[in-house]
């Protein structure tokens, strides 16, 4: 509740999955305006954690980028919702996205599917000349 992040709903017996399971949910463009938050500072935590937290996300460093993300998953005993949000850094702007994809099979192979959310991401910032 203090960091404004979804509604979450965590337990004591959901501790380790509750964002995996159960009620939790947060909208692509609360996790977007969430990373905006961390990136210029305005959560309420230390600066040292913040810095901690930006290290952690950071997937790729070029000369010309540097690619931040972190992928989630939903499951609801119907459908897998897959995340990927973070954003980019290059040439003095900062891109921000969430994609959220679900599998057009009900029982689609998670092997398959977990690698498509960064995926699919990747591949339209490539199309958009961000990476």
């Amino acid at each position: 509740e203090r960091l404004n992040f979804g509604e979450m709903y965590p337990t004591q017996e959901s501790i380790d999955n509750f964002w995996l399971l159960g009620p939790s949910k947060i909208s692509p463009f609360a996790q977007i305006d969430f990373l905006k938050r961390l990136d210029e500072g305005k959560l309420t935590i230390s600066k040292s954690t913040t810095q901690t937290i930006k290290s952690i996300l950071e997937i790729d460093s070029t000369d010309s980028y540097t690619l931040s993300g972190k992928t989630g998953l939903a499951i609801n005993g119907v459908k897998d919702v897959g995340w990927f949000v973070g954003y980019v850094k290059k040439e003095g702007s900062i891109y921000f996205f969430a994609t959220k994809i679900s599998p057009k099979a009900a029982q689609m192979d998670r092997n398959v599917f977990n690698p498509l959310r960064q995926g699919v991401s990747i591949a339209a910032l490539r199309v958009m000349d961000i990476l």
